[in-house]
């Protein structure tokens, strides 16, 4: 038998928060999308915490796989804290002895399905997986996003047969390919908008939002005379805006749930004149798709939020703001007064071809196509 008539089973490891969920998901829509990924791949299954957000991302995103069916497998992962209160030292003991447990999970489905290759995002439960699938000889394949490295996906590289990347040099011996995006995000009919007011998107989801939405709140409430010239949507992912001020239901501002739906965010994105984010690279990288302007406002605790938004203020000539700046607020009615309506002059042709490069160099590489 020949390697090409050889089928593999792929595993996904992975998790955290919904960027680095999403890539995961675009990986396996690409081998469904795809014929030739297809007739080499067996079976695909995704590892993760049941009580974590992967598998809610999991059940909701079924739908979008008519041939490979990816089978969910859940084990117990260990997460180390870097806080120096009591309560965290506590936990990180308990999650002494909850990781071993992961990586004999994790071993023993390794085993049982005979999986070949273990690709992994970032999140602490990925860590079990690719210490078990190094034990098992399995090949393993990493992702970094961003410009600096985090703990899991540190470790992971020392164990891994390939290393990609979002950055040059941010692992071992990687192979910088970009981000990994959905297909999705142009996958909606975008209509002209009817208003000519300048649309600002607000999207700092809800990893430590809550002070950066309610920087922005405050300086457009000291806008508000000029709220005829804009319209504001605000993606509330945990519900951090709470309406409960008139002010707040006028057609100025737009108030959304969380959106996993990636074809409602190409839309957004593409019909913006402004975002204002964090510093996570898979929302910065999905706004450059659209040559979208940014301010970014990095979350404070990461270092890693700070350096990328510092690579995107370089590269594109983004805002950087410190939201713990005395002058926050008005920093963002500065901004928000010099803001204008744009022509958007984006080609889907190539923002798909930059969507497919990362997606198609990984899994080729994972199948040895």
């Amino acid at each position: 038998m020949s390697m090409s008539d050889i089928k593999k089973k792929i595993a996904f490891t992975g998790g955290g928060s919904g960027w680095h969920i999403l890539p995961i998901i675009s990986l396996m829509q690409y081998i469904d999308d795809t014929d030739h990924c297809r007739k080499t791949v067996d079976s695909v299954y995704r590892f993760g915490e049941k009580t974590g957000m992967e598998y809610n991302f999991y059940v909701s995103t079924q739908v979008l796989f008519q041939h490979i069916h990816p089978q969910f497998i859940s084990i117990i992962s260990g997460k180390y804290r870097r806080e120096t209160i009591l309560l965290s030292r506590l936990k990180n003991i308990r999650d002494l002895f909850l990781f071993p447990l992961g990586i004999l999970q994790s071993i023993f489905w390794l085993r049982y399905y005979d999986i070949d290759v273990v690709f992994c995002k970032w999140g602490y439960v990925a860590l079990p997986v690719v210490l078990a699938a190094w034990i098992l000889r399995k090949s393993i394949y990493v992702h970094d996003s961003d410009t600096t490295t985090g703990l899991t996906n540190r470790l992971a590289s020392r164990f891994s047969t390939k290393n990609f990347s979002g950055f040059p040099d941010t692992l071992p011996h990687t192979v910088c390919v970009g981000q990994i995006l959905s297909n999705n995000l142009i996958a909606s009919d975008i209509s002209p908008l009817v208003s000519d007011r300048i649309e600002v998107l607000i999207a700092g989801w809800s990893l430590g939002a809550k002070k950066l939405y309610q920087g922005v709140l405050t300086a457009i409430k000291q806008l508000w005379i000029q709220s005829d010239q804009y319209h504001f949507t605000f993606i509330n992912g945990d519900k951090l805006i709470e309406v409960n001020d008139s002010w707040l239901l006028s057609d100025t501002i737009t108030i959304t749930g969380l959106i996993q739906d990636q074809a409602e965010m190409g839309r957004l994105y593409a019909q913006s004149d402004l975002a204002i984010v964090r510093g996570g690279t898979t929302t910065l990288a999905e706004c450059k798709l659209f040559d979208l302007p940014l301010v970014i406002v990095p979350l404070p605790v990461t270092h890693d939020q700070q350096r990328n938004a510092q690579w995107y203020a370089d590269t594109y000539n983004d805002i950087l703001i410190d939201q713990n700046d005395i002058a926050f607020v008005d920093k963002l009615q500065s901004i928000l007064r010099s803001a204008s309506k744009r022509i958007k002059s984006y080609d889907n042709k190539k923002i798909l071809h930059t969507i497919q490069h990362a997606k198609k160099i990984i899994i080729n590489e994972m199948l040895w196509l």
